[in-house]
């Protein structure tokens, strides 16, 4: 398949050189692991960390992330995004029960294309702390700034409209300052650099692709068989879009404008019927020439004062706002400085009293501060923050003395604390304000609207009764007829323009569709040819794919695996064994299309979910994706595997290799005493060293 033809750019994959994980306390010992071109087996019990190495080296390549940026509501047709992160102490909390190493990181080595990177992430919180990008003629470490993830995220939110419908003017002073931390942050330069190198739209397309593709772990999840969500693109949408990223956007933009020549449309039919709902009332009954047009003309003048009054209004509301806009920014600032000298003043503590206590002990006594609450019973500690200062003289458990000679400040302290805690109570206050300030807006422009409509009502009224009292009986009516007929034509004929832009975009739209459509149709049929070679090693069946409408989703194409000439429309039409390896055999497939270099692919103990018939086969699919240097990593618990024997019949020995998380992994009681797990680990290691 020529891929620079049928889609914007060659896609190069990474291939996976080293992983190293450093006093990640889970572990009993740091892992240094070389991946070869072959089969890595991570081998080891239940709860040894076999998924958490697998989630590890996730972490090491796209950082602490579940999904890349997908759709999440929408507000005034706007489209609000954003990646949905791990929770912050995922990897913390693993370390928990064996004591937590602020030190814990991983370092991990691949290629893309000719270059290497390593990249160094932090496994105590989500941060990517350096990387280093190794070239044909140079090597270095980027700089930039180091940002825990949530920072990070936060700032990715703002410039991607995810957190202000408002946007941002990087004119100002705050933005701009937000845009250069952002853009000069090393997480930043990091996506930067292998979006570059892989030829991918974006770094959201590498997390997309290492999620959803790379890794087929065992929550099993479904690529076929996705529930088509209408808020939210599927997998395979998803795929298109990071695949024809060209198209895909000319289509979203054209499909903007579509909505807004709709809008316009419709506003202008709108605007429409009570002119023509006037003209009609006029036709039928005439002019009242009797009726008082003082009268009228005093109601309008009302009217007149009434909008004055709301003007009046809006103009108190807004300057009510932009004070409490100031107020705001200036009790922000002011908490931040007093944040800062608290963790000035905390940080001096620390370093004088905690610097060789047990670094749980500063743990447990920030949380006494903050909470009030003991770490042990979780009672609560009915006592001032002056009184538990007092208690850093000694320890709060056994109450040996543990440094006299310093003097702690907890009135100054606590006084700041209490400050503090005033200024986020007013910056809530202040808050809530801007938003009772924003409706009260909000309700003023709609009596506006209101108004203004009425008086064009009542113009028109004017007019006509004005008009009819010309001698000429017919003249006033015609002229208002006139009136209203050539208001009537100004708007049909601004419809009829939107009208036209609209059919005109909906023609693009209906090329760009067929376009990406073909293009589809091109892929499948590649990817139908190497679907056959896998699926077909797993079942006795002729098995293809074929780009069309589901019969549950009537609406929507997708790729549909074809069995035994039946479209598989459901996973239910499939065994459990079966289903799960014609996802696995769409990944692999989808691998070896776009293979420009060696690659790698996860898969999460097949032992669980194969049937002991379809071992063989499944072992012969994984050989076929492993003749190119491809690396293949797979958990496995210990046991005999008819599926790791008949691998080990078909690999060399060199293309076979090891990580035994017995020897890394933390033991229960259970297991240590195990005397079958112990036997079944040396017969599965002996088995595969035998060759």
């Amino acid at each position: 398949m020529d891929n620079d033809v049928v889609f914007n750019n060659r896609i190069i994959f990474p291939t996976l050189k080293s992983i190293s994980i450093i006093d990640y306390s889970l572990y009993k010992e740091d892992i240094h692991y070389d991946f070869i071109d072959g089969i890595n087996l991570v081998i080891g019990g239940n709860g040894m960390g076999k998924t958490t190495f697998i989630n590890i080296l996730k972490y090491a390549l796209i950082g602490g992330y579940r999904t890349h940026t997908r759709f999440e509501r929408t507000y005034k047709e706007k489209r609000i995004i954003k990646r949905r992160a791990l929770h912050g102490d995922y990897f913390k909390n693993r370390m928990k029960a064996y004591g937590i190493k602020p030190s814990a990181k991983v370092l991990v080595t691949f290629r893309i294309g000719d270059s290497q990177l390593e990249v160094v992430r932090s496994l105590y919180e989500h941060k990517l702390l350096e990387f280093r990008l190794i070239q044909k003629n140079s090597s270095q470490n980027e700089n930039g700034e180091v940002l825990p993830q949530a920072d990070y995220d936060e700032l990715f939110n703002k410039f991607n409209g995810t957190n202000s419908t408002n946007g941002y003017d990087e004119k100002t002073s705050k933005d701009s300052f937000d845009v250069r931390r952002f853009r000069e942050s090393i997480q930043y330069k990091y996506e930067e650099c292998v979006k570059d190198l892989t030829n991918l739209p974006s770094f959201d397309a590498f997390i997309f692709f290492i999620i959803n593709i790379f890794v087929f772990d065992e929550s099993r999840s479904t690529i076929f068989w996705e529930e088509k969500n209408n808020a939210d693109l599927t997998i395979q949408e998803y795929l298109t879009l990071y695949l024809l990223t060209d198209i895909s956007i000319e289509i979203e933009k054209h499909s903007h404008d579509k909505k807004y020549f709709d809008s316009r449309i419709r506003h202008l039919s709108e605007d429409r019927k009570p002119l023509r709902k006037l003209l009609e009332d006029m036709n039928k009954t005439g002019t009242n020439s009797s009726a008082n047009v003082s009268e009228l003309r005093e109601k309008k003048l009302s009217y007149i004062e009434k909008s004055k009054e709301i003007d009046g209004k809006r103009n108190i509301l807004e300057n009510q706002r932009k004070i409490l806009s100031s107020e705001l920014e200036k009790t922000m600032i002011e908490c931040g400085e007093i944040e800062a000298q608290i963790q000035k003043y905390r940080s001096e503590r620390d370093r004088k009293i905690f610097s060789k206590l047990d670094p749980r002990y500063h743990t447990y006594l920030k949380y006494i501060e903050e909470k009030k609450l003991c770490p042990f019973c979780m009672q609560d500690i009915d006592e001032s923050l002056a009184t538990q200062q007092k208690h850093l003289m000694n320890c709060f458990y056994c109450d040996s003395v543990i440094q006299k000679q310093y003097e702690v400040a907890p009135k100054n302290i606590e006084l700041l604390i209490q400050n503090k805690a005033k200024l986020d109570q007013n910056i809530v206050a202040t808050r809530d304000k801007k938003q009772q300030t924003k409706k009260q807006l909000e309700a003023l422009d709609n009596q506006t609207k209101d108004i203004e409509t009425r008086l064009f009502k009542l113009n028109l009224e004017i007019r006509n009764l004005e008009h009819s009292r010309i001698n000429d009986g017919s003249f006033g009516e015609i002229s208002d007829n006139n009136y209203i007929v050539e208001r009537i034509k100004k708007i049909e004929k601004e419809r009829n323009l939107y009208i036209t832009k609209k059919e005109e975009t909906q023609a693009k739209l209906d090329k760009l569709n067929e376009d990406i459509r073909d293009k589809k149709i091109r892929l499948t049929e590649d990817l139908s040819k190497l679907f056959t070679t896998y699926a077909e090693k797993f079942l006795p069946y002729s098995c293809y794919l074929k780009f069309d409408k589901s019969v549950y989703n009537p609406n929507y194409e997708s790729y549909i695996p074809v069995i035994d000439e039946i479209p598989r429309n459901s996973s239910d039409e499939l065994s459990e064994s079966q289903s799960f390896f014609m996802e696995q055999s769409f990944r692999l497939s989808f691998l070896d299309v776009f293979y420009v270099n060696p690659t790698m692919f996860i898969f999460e103990t097949p032992d669980s979910s194969l049937d002991i018939a379809y071992s063989q086969q499944a072992a012969e699919s994984l050989i076929h994706f492993l003749r190119h240097s491809n690396s293949l990593i797979v958990t496995f618990n210990y046991g005999n595997s008819d599926f790791l024997n008949h691998i080990k019949k078909k690999l060399p020995k060199h293309r076979i290799k090891t990580l035994d998380m017995m020897f890394y992994g933390r033991q229960s009681i259970t297991q240590i005493n195990s005397k079958a797990l112990h036997d079944a680990r040396e017969t599965f290691m002996e088995n595969i060293d035998e060759q």
